[in-house]
């Protein structure tokens, strides 16, 4: 029992770096593959979808335990971008009409969000110069 405990803790406290590393190899090597198709569109939902998805549940779970802080600067520039992506949806969609079907609007908006999501993941999960290093290694391995 000491030694789940332990592991527990310590997946715990490194859950997030797992989970960018993981990412890391995740990314450039598992291709690009629909896993499901939205109806009536060309877009498609991928497994890396799903697991950034996962990847963002798990850092708000750690961000309100208080596990990880956001740096304010970061938040509010990012929030102020995303913003404006969904002003630019909602204008285009419903006072324009240049979308013609705005469930595509708000998926390829959502998508963008989801990217720029790993960002904050990443930056928070680097507690040393070490982590760093590490991840720059993982990347040109890959």
């Amino acid at each position: 029992m000491k030694k789940l405990t332990a592991w527990l803790q310590w997946l715990d406290t490194h859950i997030l770096k797992l989970l960018v590393v993981i990412y890391i190899f995740l990314i450039p090597l598992y291709p690009k593959l629909p896993l499901r198709m939205v109806n009536y569109t060309y877009i498609a939902i991928r497994v890396e979808d799903i697991f950034i998805a996962i990847m963002a549940v798990v850092f708000v779970i750690q961000f309100l335990r208080r596990k990880v802080q956001l740096d304010k600067q970061f938040v509010i520039l990012f929030g102020l971008f995303w913003g404006a992506v969904f002003i630019s949806f909602l204008y285009n969609a419903f006072v324009s009409h240049f979308i013609a079907l705005p469930h595509l609007g708000l998926l390829h908006s959502a998508r963008r969000i989801e990217y720029m999501i790993i960002f904050f993941i990443a930056a928070t999960s680097v507690k040393s110069r070490k982590d760093f290093e590490l991840y720059l290694k993982l990347m040109f391995s890959v």
